[in-house]
């Protein structure tokens, strides 16, 4: 019997095993690995467009170029909102939202441990948008780093009350 008849059949032996946790835990790899390993590919790409070295020209200039570049239009949504030297700033949010909503719920669950792990993405997070400033807008990195302030705060409560 060909190997892929009996790889079948031993499937369908399987298939409450399948089902439930191996699809579950394909698609857990997927989206915490693989999404932002694609995008940070897809921005490494074409990162000489969405950050042109043009001596001379201020940032006005520098983001009508890079916005009326056809090649990159397609990924607008990873770098629009962004200043052009921070063009694969979108790759750092996507982790530290994995982080912060997902990937902390299987760290000491329940303890205070949690809560200073979240304590301490919280205030990276913090630090780098203050540092950084990596939106177009200044409303923008301020509510950014407000949302962040805000999330420290909240975990520090719960903290405190524990």
């Amino acid at each position: 019997m060909p190997r892929f008849v009996r790889f079948i059949f031993l499937l369908q032996r399987f298939q409450w095993l399948t089902c439930k946790y191996v699809d579950a835990g394909f698609m857990i790899v997927f989206v915490v690995f693989g999404v932002p390993l694609a995008y940070g590919w897809l921005l490494y790409k074409h990162g000489s467009a969405m950050n042109p070295k043009l001596p001379g020209y201020t940032l006005p200039m520098i983001v009508s170029k890079r916005d009326a570049d056809s090649s990159i239009v397609h990924l607008r949504f990873l770098w629009e909102a962004y200043r052009p030297k921070y063009y694969a700033f979108e790759v750092f949010e996507l982790i530290r939202k994995l982080a912060q909503t997902s990937l902390i719920v299987f760290i000491a669950n329940g303890t205070a441990t949690q809560i200073i792990i979240q304590l301490f993405i919280s205030f990276v997070a913090i630090s780098v948008l203050s540092g950084l400033q990596p939106y177009l807008r200044n409303d923008d990195n301020v509510l950014a780093a407000l949302a962040q302030w805000i999330i420290f705060a909240v975990a520090f409560i719960s903290l405190v009350v524990k």
